[in-house]
């Protein structure tokens, strides 16, 4: 368990979603993009399915904030493609 939550609150955002552990991330992101906001944000880290090693900011702590750099890693073409049908499957392409 990557997120260290409960199992009851996992459990429900694993309801939520739809989803599975591996895929919730994904999954969230997909929520999102399907709600009825004008705009739509998700972390790059999520995107990536990169997990808690890649976390800009651990609340209640200081020091290793926001230190996090997406590099030379950049956007995959699966995740741009991921992108492109989220925002077709959402009607936020244009």
């Amino acid at each position: 368990n990557d997120t260290g939550a409960d199992t009851p609150y996992r459990d429900q955002a694993l309801a939520y979603t739809g989803g599975s552990a591996e895929t919730f991330a994904v999954d969230l992101v997909a929520k999102a993009w399907d709600s009825p906001q004008i705009v739509a944000v998700a972390p790059v880290q999520d995107l990536l399915g990169l997990g808690s090693s890649a976390r800009m900011n651990t609340p209640g702590t200081v020091g290793a904030n926001w230190e996090w750099r997406l590099g030379d890693r950049g956007l995959l073409d699966d995740v741009a493609d991921m992108l492109q049908e989220l925002n077709e499957d959402s009607a936020r392409a244009r």
